[in-house]
């Protein structure tokens, strides 16, 4: 095992540096606005802003995450501490000026809250930079806290957390609070003022750095006088007009250079080097190599980029403006192999350690010898191959290859595809979608080419189905197929059958006719899930016998977007003997209902199915499902029920409708009101007050308001009349029901006592009026 060499380690250590750099500029990019509206106005009533930085580094990190341990740890602190970097950047520019206690409780609320989801995102995101995290809480607690000490000591607190941190910044948050005062403000500032002067900063180091690299771009220096609130206002206002801040200075790597050294970084595989070091072996530069070798240059999916500098030179820049490969000729599979996989574009791998790990297969002499350090998954997609170039060359390099991704490219003979195939002994899985392989015929010698692969994806090729049956005749061993948006309105049985394949997607093609899929069961005997989403098959023609035999072993079906329209068409999926999982959204049938009604009348459908539209369907829900259903149908005619319907009144019985129970509150009451000896029915409106309630019986008694005593006589109730003397009080509290009694008293003199007569059987019942 070749030793490390210092020599050989500066320039992979410099690239691994670039390549910080990169995922760094793709995921806080200084040209992204999400950072400049936070902390702003509208920013106060929606949660937008936040959510789209979040959701932008969650989709970047789904990638990232494949990364090893230690580069992976060194881009999240970084990309940790820049999010921070950038959020308090937007708190220090002073664009929200707290002119009362009302408004500083709104902004420190949406400060924790965000504060709280930064902490949650990284460390999901397996981030060892937590120290970062306290940052936001502690210029919270300044923002709200009233007395001048408590500001003082959360003050200190923030100062021994970040020694980096300066008068300017506490200056701004102070404005920020609307902290006029030069005395309180000047109590606080002297807490920060000794660090101005001490060599804390020089010391710090630049991972634990985060104020020092904060600007202060509005500061406000608050004056002794009346119109203090003002000089905070126009401030803010004219530093608006200040020249923007220039741009950070650019990355050693354009961002399309970024994502390429980065994706081609993540899959690299190899043999660890002993104690997990870095293992690395200097490329040889023989006379006879290729001249497309002789400068380095990387490979992506959208195309080839050259670099202006050889070797990893950290002042060398990169060109991205030869993105796209190029369009006079394709070029080979070994050209494009090699210059994707060179040790300069290539430097480590993935696994226990980081290391550089050759591949010395080609015989003494080779010119290609120690070149390439290949991953056993190689990901070649739009590179603009069209052949496969030196064969040999193909088989030393490619040996332990199983996964290979030639996506989009310029392949268009399959002669070229089958000695790139043949070279790969142990390839597993293939992908050729989006070549031009229309017009091509592939004979049945070069298919054998294709033996040992397992999963092909043929999807926009445009391959003829009579291609398609030359591969599976030849393809022992293939157990998913992927044959998308290839246009097919027609399909060719054949005589002999593929028993491998388990898995077929057939999406998106113009599938119209049953007769079509009839031809498919035969081909495909073992099939387990069949995806045909977006084929516009309009109905299932086929009896119950002759579907029973049609796919024995399919386990999943997937007819989503179809045209089927009539329930019998569902039910038969149910002759499907071992199908369990049905997919069937976005077809006519279901436009009409609910998306209640939708699932429980497709579970009610489908006894066997344990899974519909991806959720599980659980015993509950089944037996609720068809309770429904036969409440559903309760009130059809005879002739019109399903035969499903029959099945489950004799597991459930005839149901009767679910009674309907309406649960929401009273608005009126009809009660009888008696003042002295008469008696007259009254409707009231229950959401009113005791006091309106009192305006309205004033027609009805004949007394003012102020003259009247009211009280409440449940009939039901033991104790009494109640006296409803709380004006504010709302009818509804008191639980009056229809029928119940409302008696109005004039008020007596002061002393004197007034007796209510009883109604309704109730004892008597003397009063006595307040003085």
């Amino acid at each position: 095992m070749p030793k490390s060499n210092p020599d050989n380690d500066e320039p992979v250590l410099l690239l691994l540096e670039s390549i910080r750099q990169c995922g760094v500029l793709l995921l806080s990019n200084p040209d992204n606005p999400f950072f400049d509206k936070l902390v702003k106005r509208k920013w106060l009533n929606n949660t937008e802003t936040y959510e789209q930085i979040e959701s932008h580094i969650k989709e970047h990190f789904k990638k990232f995450r494949r990364m090893d341990s230690p580069p992976y740890q060194v881009l999240v602190g970084e990309v940790h501490r820049l999010v921070l970097m950038e959020y308090l950047r937007s708190i220090m520019r002073g664009r929200i000026i707290c002119t009362s206690l009302r408004m500083r409780k709104r902004m420190v609320g949406r400060l924790r809250d965000e504060g709280k989801q930064i902490k949650v995102l990284f460390k999901d995101l397996e981030s060892a930079s937590s120290w970062l995290d306290s940052a936001i809480p502690h210029l919270s607690e300044i923002i709200l806290l009233e007395d001048i000490p408590s500001i003082q000591m959360e003050v200190g607190v923030l100062v021994r957390e970040f020694p980096d941190i300066r008068k300017k910044h506490v200056s701004a948050i102070l404005n920020i609070r609307g902290m006029t005062r030069q005395t309180e403000r000047q109590e606080i500032l002297n807490i920060v003022k000794d660090i101005e002067n001490s060599d804390t900063l020089t010391r710090l180091s630049r991972d634990h750095a985060l104020f020092s690299e904060v600007p202060v771009t509005s500061e406000v220096h608050c004056l002794n006088l009346g119109l203090s609130r003002i000089a905070l206002t126009a401030s803010s206002c004219f530093s608006s007009l200040r020249p923007r801040r220039t741009k950070r200075a650019p990355c050693l790597l354009s961002r399309g250079i970024c994502l390429s050294l980065l994706f081609t970084l993540l899959p690299l595989t190899g043999e660890k080097s002993e104690g997990g070091g870095l293992s690395l072996s200097a490329p040889a530069q023989p006379a006879t190599m290729e001249p497309s070798l002789q400068k380095p240059t990387m490979s992506c999916d959208s195309g080839l980029v050259e670099r202006n500098v050889a070797g990893a030179d950290p002042e060398g820049m990169w060109d991205s403006g030869a993105m796209d490969p190029p369009e006079e000729e394709g070029r080979t599979f070994m050209q494009v192999l090699s210059e994707k996989y060179s040790p300069e574009n290539f430097p480590y791998r993935r696994g226990p350690g980081m290391g550089v790990v050759v591949v010395p297969t080609l015989p003494q002499g080779s010119p290609m010898k120690d070149r390439l350090n290949l991953p056993s998954v190689l990901v070649l997609a739009g590179c603009g191959i069209s052949h496969a170039g030196e064969q040999r060359e193909i088989a030393a390099f490619c040996a332990h290859v199983m996964e290979l991704d030639l996506s989009h490219n310029k392949l268009q003979d399959w002669h070229e595809i089958s000695k790139i195939v043949s070279n790969i002994p142990n390839l597993d899985f293939l992908n050729l979608s989006s070549n031009p392989l229309s017009e091509v015929v592939l004979e049945p010698s070069g298919a054998k080419a294709f033996a040992r692969v397992r999963r092909l994806v043929l999807n926009n090729t445009q391959v003829s189905w009579n291609t398609v049956l030359v591969l599976t005749r030849e393809m022992p061993e293939l157990e998913e197929l992927f044959l998308c948006l290839n246009e097919y309105t027609t399909v060719s049985a054949s005589t002999v059958p593929c028993p491998t394949l388990r898995l077929l997607h057939i999406t998106d093609n113009n599938l119209q006719d049953w007769a079509e899929v009839r031809k498919i069961g035969p081909m495909f005997p073992g099939l387990e899930t069949l995806v045909m989403s977006n084929c516009n098959l309009s109905s299932i023609q086929d009896s119950e016998d002759m579907l029973r035999h049609l796919f024995p072993n399919l386990r999943s079906i997937n007819l989503s977007n179809s045209g089927l329209n009539q329930w019998e068409d569902i039910e038969k999926l149910n002759q499907f003997p071992k199908l369990e999982d049905v997919r069937l959204q976005g077809i006519p049938l279901l436009q009409t209902y609910t998306n209640t009604e939708r699932r429980s009348l497709m579970v009610s459908h489908l006894p066997s199915v344990s899974s519909l539209n991806g959720s599980v369907v659980t015993d509950g829900e089944r037996e609720d499902s068809e309770r429904f259903f036969i409440r559903y149908h309760v009130d059809y005619p005879e002739e019109e029920l399903p035969y499903r319907y029959h099945c489950l009144v004799t597991k459930y019985g005839k149901l009767e409708p679910l009674a309907e129970i309406d649960l929401r509150p009273r608005c009126h009451a009809k009660v009888e009101v008696h003042c002295e000896d008469k008696v007259e029915e009254v409707s009231i409106r229950l959401d009113q007050t005791v006091a309106e309630l009192k305006k309205q019986l004033r027609t009805v008694v004949q007394l003012s308001a102020n003259q009247m005593r009211l009280y409440y006589i449940d009939k039901e109730s033991v104790f009494g009349p109640e006296e409803m003397k709380y004006h504010t009080r709302a009818l509804h509290s008191y639980s009056i029901q229809d029928g119940d009694e409302l008696l109005v008293v004039p008020k007596a003199g002061r002393g004197t006592t007034t007796t209510v007569k009883p109604l309704s059987n109730l004892n008597s019942k003397t009063l006595t009026p307040p003085p």
